[in-house]
């Protein structure tokens, strides 16, 4: 069906003719186009289905080799991350080893420092348990004792005397 511009003027059985036939020869050649590239269609496809498309195969092993390479590239590539990763991981295991090793001396060397000195003060404190003894015995020596006087808190040194003097007399 043919759709036709209202804004055209009607055309004479003249031109009318003229444009039919030109409009069918026009159609015919479409026509023909159509059916020449479905030709071509229909044999790309035949070979396709008959696998005789060599280019076809061609395709499938560029297609192949293009992911082939692609997920190659990918795996080389995380490879290397990782293998970077590792050297790091190495580098950072290494310094700890000697940080720890640095610590382990430290403390060794603490030890030995606290057990002479725990020594030193064991030393100390038997001399001053010793010295204390002697200042001990050294100050009763001066110290009188009388029997029969009472000892009372808070005596002052006249009062003792004057007790002394008085159990003396008597």
């Amino acid at each position: 069906m043919k759709l036709r511009n209202r804004n055209v003027k009607p055309e004479t059985p003249k031109t009318q003719k003229k444009s039919d036939e030109t409009d069918d020869c026009e159609r015919y050649e479409a026509a023909e186009r159509v059916e020449n590239e479905l030709l071509e269609i229909k044999d790309i496809l035949m070979n396709v289905l008959t696998k005789n498309d060599p280019s076809l195969r061609t395709m499938i092993e560029n297609i192949v080799k293009d992911m082939k390479d692609e997920l190659l590239n990918s795996l080389n590539h995380r490879i290397n991350v990782l293998e970077s990763e590792k050297h790091l991981k190495d580098l950072e295991n290494d310094k700890l080893k000697k940080e720890i090793d640095g610590l382990r001396k430290t403390a060794e060397n603490q030890t030995d420092e606290f057990k002479q000195l725990k020594n030193d003060m064991e030393k100390q404190a038997i001399y001053i348990k010793k010295r204390t003894n002697d200042l001990e015995h050294y100050q009763r020596r001066n110290n009188i004792r009388i029997s029969g006087l009472k000892d009372v808190q808070r005596e002052t040194a006249e009062q003792t005397a004057y007790k002394v003097v008085e159990n003396l007399n008597k």
